[in-house]
């Protein structure tokens, strides 16, 4: 008894201890789709209530506004409370709000109220697109301004990528640094819709039509499994292919889905919302959007299961995503202006940001105040962001 019972002893002190493996690191894309992009909020939610951290997080168009809404570290009720709270007709204007216009471009708008606004700088110009993206832009600075000078956006709460298109050099964009507005407006800057993007030589659009669904960039980040969200784009009825705006988006949405098939064979797993009966213009149907979303996920439970934590572990993941979030709350110590302004607007622009440093700003009135500068007629936008200043410069 006592023989087998050392060498059982001098068996286990001779075994190495055997060490919990790591957990595979995960990683989500989000694709593009106007208003069908808003399932991925119904994706997020399910993923929280299963306890399946997202280590990294890209997405394209909508997409990236979602992935980058979530990145900035909000869980997915805060993404859900925001696109709840959005005037969805006011944000996509084609034009600056009647009330914001100047008297007498309020003038004109009466006496020609359908009419496209054209320029003239040497040349007669046409629009660059329907809106100059005044709204969306706003939009994102509510949740991003606070992340306009990011080393790299590996030093956000959740790593995160999204996708632009440069159309000078005809290539896609993927960004990885820099203000996250500015890449937030870029990949959301929908042909012929909202203006581009200019930024260091290059005009970017929404990168729908090169990458609509940026499962590389995830594996890029260092995901050992890469979930793909794919959205199913409806098909165009007849009606809509007799017209020239419904034959230019159709060939858009040609290359999207090419593109977007070739990503999906590269992906570890697809969840594909059901959203028959439901178009891309379709935002005030959020609530049902986000639910097919969810759905979506639900169906790949068993899948999906492989990859739960535990209470504990999910818990240490969201306390470690919370301390990299940056403050919503701006209190500016410095106030730059850029653009040629008169002396009068850049007092009152300023005067309204000015607040006691122990206050935050009033965003509403400061976008109120912006809103009024762009209708004017002089910029084509006017926009936010915070910058974080190196005090040893000081």
């Amino acid at each position: 008894m006592r023989r087998s019972l050392l060498l059982l002893l001098v068996l286990a002190l001779h075994c190495p201890a055997q060490t919990p493996r790591p957990r595979p690191k995960i990683g989500v894309a989000f694709a593009g789709g106007s208003a069908l992009g808003l399932a991925h909020v119904g994706v997020l939610k399910w993923f929280e209530q299963n306890r399946i951290p997202i280590d990294f997080i890209a997405g394209t168009s909508m997409g990236g506004l979602i992935g980058g809404m979530y990145a900035t570290g909000s869980d997915a009720a805060e993404v859900e409370h925001f696109i709840a709270h959005i005037d969805w007709n006011e944000a996509l204007q084609v034009s600056v709000p009647f009330r914001h216009l100047s008297f007498r471009r309020k003038e004109d708008q009466r006496e020609y109220p359908n009419t496209i606004e054209l320029g003239f700088k040497r040349r007669l110009r046409f629009p660059s697109g329907l809106s100059s993206g005044q709204g969306v832009s706003l939009l994102i600075s509510r949740f991003a301004a606070q992340y306009g000078d990011l080393a790299s956006f590996n030093d956000l709460p959740t790593p995160f990528r999204c996708v632009a298109v440069d159309l000078v050099n005809a290539r896609e964009v993927v960004f990885d640094q820099g203000s996250l507005p500015e890449a937030l407006r870029a990949t959301m800057s929908l042909p012929g819709v909202f203006a581009p993007v200019r930024k260091d030589g290059m005009l970017l659009i929404d990168g729908g039509a090169l990458n609509n669904l940026p499962v590389e960039a995830v594996r890029r980040m260092g995901a050992d499994v890469v979930i793909a969200v794919a959205l199913d784009l409806p098909k165009p009825s007849a009606d809509e292919l007799a017209t020239l705006f419904g034959v230019a988006r159709r060939s858009l949405s040609v290359m999207i889905i090419e593109n977007e098939r070739r990503n999906l064979g590269l992906a570890d797993l697809v969840l594909m919302p059901d959203l028959k009966g439901i178009t891309s213009g379709d935002y005030l149907r959020w609530p049902e959007l986000l639910e097919r979303g969810y759905q979506a996920a639900q169906q790949k439970e068993r899948m999906l299961a492989q990859f739960q934590l535990s209470e504990q572990d999910y818990r240490q993941y969201r306390e470690q995503r919370a301390a990299l979030r940056r403050p919503n709350d701006i209190r500016p110590e410095l106030i730059q202006v850029d653009g040629s302004l008169a002396p009068r607007r850049r007092e009152a622009l300023i005067n309204t940001i000015a607040t006691d440093r122990n206050q935050p700003i009033d965003r509403q009135k400061l976008e109120g105040e912006l809103t009024q500068i762009t209708g004017m007629g002089r910029f084509d936008s006017a926009g936010y962001t915070l910058f974080r200043r190196d005090r040893s410069e000081e």
